[in-house]
């Protein structure tokens, strides 16, 4: 085969359950997360079928090997994973084609079979020598971080552990002389470390750095809540390598709706000087939102973060949903490399969350692919926001990969286009607008599970895009309570 392998960053932590939603109460907040179940959705970038090979690490124990067949063009779910209960660890995707992938992470409270907590991240396609993590809590209003570590090479990897608090009453600490085998992960989880980190704050907040000095490694951080804003998000680790001095987000949000979501950045600067950092927002998407925020400016020392709460301190959260806002921004930087996380976050009658990577633009291109889009699966449904970065407005087509949820399941979606002013962004709500398709409901044929691909049809781009998943309700059926909502953002592909 090829040596087109794809590291599902760092790590799936999982136990297989029973994946079911109904019955959830309320009471079942404040409990900790007691098992994690995982699943894995691959595309096929290529016009011809995929062999692919999935190796699946334990983090100790022999690997496992299990080859499979993608069609062109085509995606295909792992869910259960074809590892067996009780897995926990790392998994390597090897084709003979070019291929993507994202993995979901649900975590479960004990107790019930009932799925409480969803977070989404995407694949590598190799190890650096350096991991940067813009966001990691501990103690923090409910907020606790996690992460794994991933050797991608193929000897052992030493490697140390810096954390970089974002306050001044916040504690700093390293941690030596880790080792990982090949393929392998290890779990890191903040609350071990309170002693150093939580300071006279009592709390961290902040960024974490993993380095070595030879040998190449991949990793994957996860928030939970589960007290006061129960949620989850995840987000793949940034590369050594992925910095730039200019960053952007496609999607934010601000008191948007009922579900009142918000969102902010949390921004590191992974350079070796002192960065003068300054948030811009695009117009607003959303209709009859006529409100424009204000700039936003951070100093940001080597290796720390800096948080943009759009718009809070600044006076602008006197009104509440009469300053609702959807929309982007860019980040900037007076000259260090940035990297940086988005976090929305749902505060209606129940809690929400989701985080994704940040987007530099240099790497950007006029064509990017989405590995899992959904459609009244399980009641879940995807939207797509695409951000246009060029300085002309441009012409964007969706179009939608085979639906792979089953035999019984032969909807199609249609191909949806859009046309997109400069440095402001479009949200594609999967089939919306298309009569036949919303006007009933039926429990097979309207579902859809499977992959798509957003291209400039018209002008010169380029694009970025995120995809919004989300358990939701159009037809009359009772909305399923906890967490559901999971973003990831998406990979640009040379067209």
């Amino acid at each position: 085969m090829k040596a087109n392998r794809i590291l599902l960053k760092a790590v799936i932590i999982l136990t297989l359950v029973a994946m079911l939603m109904v019955g959830m109460s309320q009471l079942a907040w404040g409990q900790a997360i007691t098992s994690y179940t995982g699943s894995i959705q691959v595309q096929n970038l290529e016009a011809a079928s995929a062999q692919i090979v999935l190796t699946f690490y334990p983090q100790s124990g022999t690997s496992t090997d299990v080859s499979d067949t993608i069609s062109a063009s085509g995606g295909k779910k792992y869910f259960p994973l074809p590892i067996g209960d009780g897995f926990n660890g790392s998994v390597v995707i090897s084709s003979d084609k070019q291929i993507y992938a994202v993995s979901t992470l649900v975590g479960n409270i004990g107790g019930a079979s009932n799925l409480y907590y969803n977070g989404i991240y995407e694949s590598f396609s190799s190890g650096t020598t350096r991991i940067n993590f813009p966001l990691l809590q501990a103690n923090n209003a409910g907020n606790f971080s996690w992460f794994n570590v991933q050797n991608t090479g193929s000897s052992d990897v030493t490697f140390t552990i810096q954390f970089y608090p974002r306050d001044a009453n916040m504690g700093s600490h390293t941690i030596s002389g880790q080792t990982v085998q090949p393929g392998r992960a290890k779990t890191y989880k903040l609350s071990d470390y309170s002693s150093y980190l939580y300071g006279t704050a009592g709390k961290f907040v902040g960024a974490a750095v993993v380095s070595t000095s030879s040998g190449s490694l991949a990793g994957v951080a996860v928030q939970e809540n589960t007290t006061t804003m129960p949620n989850m998000g995840v987000y793949a680790g940034f590369p050594g390598d992925a910095g730039s001095t200019k960053i952007v987000a496609p999607l934010l949000q601000f008191a948007n709706a009922n579900n009142t979501i918000f969102s902010s950045m949390n921004v590191q600067n992974v350079g070796a000087a002192t960065a003068i950092v300054t948030a811009t927002y695009t117009a607003p998407i959303c209709p009859g939102c006529t409100y424009q925020p204000v700039q936003e400016t951070r100093t940001i020392a080597p290796g720390k973060i800096g948080t943009f709460n759009l718009l809070e301190g600044s006076g602008q959260w006197v009104g509440g949903l009469a300053r609702r806002w959807v929309g982007g921004a860019s980040v900037q930087s007076s000259g260090p490399l940035l990297v940086g996380v988005a976090t929305q976050l749902v505060k209606g009658s129940k809690y929400e969350g989701s985080q994704y990577n940040m987007f530099d633009p240099a790497k950007a291109t006029n064509k990017a692919v989405a590995p899992l889009l959904q459609f009244d699966n399980g009641q879940t449904y995807c939207s797509v926001t695409v951000y246009n970065l060029g300085t002309n407005t441009v012409s964007v087509r969706l179009t939608y990969g085979n639906n792979t949820c089953g035999a019984t399941c032969t909807f199609a979606p249609v191909p949806e286009t859009a046309t997109i002013e400069p440095s402001k962004s479009y949200n594609f709500r999967l089939l919306e607008g298309a009569t036949p398709q919303w006007t009933s409901i039926s429990a097979q044929q309207k579902r859809y599970v499977g992959s798509g691909v957003v291209q400039v049809i018209s002008g010169s781009g380029p694009i970025v895009a995120v995809v919004n998943q989300q358990r939701m309700d159009n037809f009359g059926r009772a909305v399923p309570a906890g967490d559901t909502m999971v973003t990831y953002s998406t990979l640009n592909v040379t067209p």
